[in-house]
């Protein structure tokens, strides 16, 4: 993926959480003031700036603005994030090409907004996105997500097995033990490799990114999530 910073505005939403991929800032900040507007937090990402600590999965909902003379990039980051993740997608496009439409949405796009368009539009199509992904996700959704079984060292997600060794059963053991609790990367040291481990404490961002990787591969959500400055932490739907 490309390198991109991450410029968190102030408003607390209530709605969802956007993230926006910027390409021209005067389109994405009146996007995010029309978002905003209607009770959305809304984060802008911006090429060219490492950003460790951004997870495309913590996020309701993308925009992805979609420059007519970079279609090719465009649609390189809707191939990668499809790699990884289920996050729905919204692209904002100045071009109004019919074909271009088609191969977005081919590509992974869940809608696609040409300009010119009003922000009430805009704001709509948010809207209809997240209903139909929330409406999939409550259909689809067993009893029990998470299911961790220690005597066999097995994990069920969703009813898909998923296949870790035994650092990464331990790893999610710790963190499924209390879903919702933010655990520092000291106490997963501690708890995994004991107090005595003296080596790397980025060895957990390791760990997490396979564990994360397991369970994309077997087409279910990711639901480990990232607390900037702290570590991690298990989420569970509902």
């Amino acid at each position: 993926m490309p390198n991109y910073s991450t410029l968190p505005n102030n408003s607390r939403g209530q709605r969802g959480h956007i993230l926006v991929v910027e390409h021209n800032p005067t389109t994405s900040q009146a996007a995010c003031r029309a978002l905003e507007k209607d009770r959305f937090q809304t984060t802008i990402f911006r090429r060219g700036k490492k950003d460790q600590n951004s997870n495309f999965n913590d996020y309701d909902l993308v925009l992805l603005e979609h420059p007519q003379h970079r279609a090719d990039s465009c649609l390189k980051i809707l191939r990668r994030l499809r790699e990884f993740s289920p996050v729905p997608i919204v692209v904002l496009s100045d071009d109004q090409n019919s074909s271009t439409r088609i191969l977005a949405l081919e590509t992974g796009a869940d809608d696609y907004l040409a300009r010119p368009y009003l922000c009430g539009e805009l704001v709509a199509r948010v809207k209809a996105v997240l209903r139909r992904s929330r409406l999939s996700s409550a259909n689809c959704q067993p009893k029990e997500v998470l299911k961790i079984d220690r005597p066999s060292k097995q994990v069920h997600l969703r009813g898909a097995v998923i296949d870790l060794t035994a650092r990464e059963f331990e790893l999610l053991d710790v963190l499924a033990a209390e879903p919702g609790r933010n655990f520092k990367r000291d106490e997963i040291i501690e708890r995994i490799w004991g107090r005595k481990y003296l080596g790397d404490k980025r060895r957990v961002d390791l760990y997490i990114s396979r564990v994360r990787s397991k369970m994309h591969q077997s087409g279910r959500e990711d639901l480990i999530r990232s607390v900037y400055g702290v570590g991690y932490r298990l989420e569970l739907p509902g």
